[in-house]
């Protein structure tokens, strides 16, 4: 409305590149005849509240998901207790040469795939215990690494450098620490196609809290625009075709690597590639 004060925020840009969030107020003013004559007001640096109105709102998003993840694997992991049940009932009455034999144990291995993928969901919402042990990292890297340079394409060279040390250790769920790094290797093989470079690493770094160790899975294939990168780790977001993947794979990563006391970070651009980086605290002073 014509005379009605003015309030809004807007990014200003300096020719350096320095990027502040301002918020300006500006109040009309009149003449003796009631002619609008001009604006008085403020500008001031609204860069710190942006950023916490900004972290309150992920914050809040990210226990909606939670949420909602942890509710739907209490469901899941119902239903296939009950699956697992029958199958087993059935299976323990069939005679070794029944042709329902092979049906029976066929899906008992897919309901066992599926409890283990529920169960991640659960670590991802904070809703399960895992069996924590100390794991050498440099020996789960080079196995992870050799199992992936026997199943890629001709046209693909992977390296591998296990460069954290022989006693470095992690305090995590050996399982899921395997899973986990199978699924960013495998997402990096998907990205390289038939020709292309994938490097897997690991190494130590000092953290705020302590020393780290970070392993890191890069790969130069397709990459990720801005947008799809900030998704990434969504619970069920995917690029993919239907049927060809359901975005749970850096999700449950970044849900372990949560719940393992580190975090997981994604760099990519497109027609570049990716970079993914694992850190997780240093189990003791090795």
């Amino acid at each position: 409305a014509v005379g009605a004060a003015l309030d809004v925020r807007y990014r200003h840009v300096s020719p350096t590149g320095l990027a502040v969030d301002l918020r300006v107020k500006l109040v009309p003013f009149h003449d003796d005849v009631g002619a609008p004559a001009g604006f008085v007001g403020i500008a001031e640096d609204a860069s710190a509240q942006i950023r916490a109105e900004t972290l309150a709102a992920e914050t809040e998003r990210r226990n909606a998901v939670d949420s909602l993840t942890a509710g739907l694997a209490h469901n899941l992991n119902n239903i296939l207790m009950v699956i697992q049940g029958n199958v087993d009932q059935i299976a323990a009455e069939l005679p070794d040469d029944h042709p329902a034999r092979l049906n029976a144990d066929m899906t008992r291995l897919a309901n066992q795939r599926a409890a283990a993928i529920t169960r991640r969901l659960m670590v991802y919402s904070g809703q399960q215990t895992s069996d924590i042990r100390s794991v050498p990292v440099d020996a789960a890297v080079a196995r992870i690494g050799a199992a992936l340079d026997t199943s890629l394409p001709a046209g693909v060279r992977v390296t591998v450098d296990p460069g954290a040390g022989a006693a470095a250790t992690v305090e995590v769920d050996a399982t899921l620490f395997d899973e986990t790094l199978e699924e960013l290797t495998a997402n990096a093989r998907t990205a390289v196609g038939e020709r292309g470079t994938l490097q897997l690493s690991s190494a130590r770094t000092d953290g705020r809290d302590g020393p780290m160790i970070v392993i890191t899975i890069a790969d130069n294939g397709t990459g990720m625009d801005g947008d799809t990168r900030r998704r990434a780790k969504e619970p069920f977001f995917t690029t993919r075709a239907i049927g060809q993947g359901v975005g749970l794979g850096l999700s449950l990563a970044d849900g372990f690597a949560r719940y393992a006391g580190g975090e997981l970070s994604v760099d990519s651009t497109p027609g570049t590639g990716t970079t993914v980086t694992l850190t997780l605290p240093l189990h003791g002073r090795a």
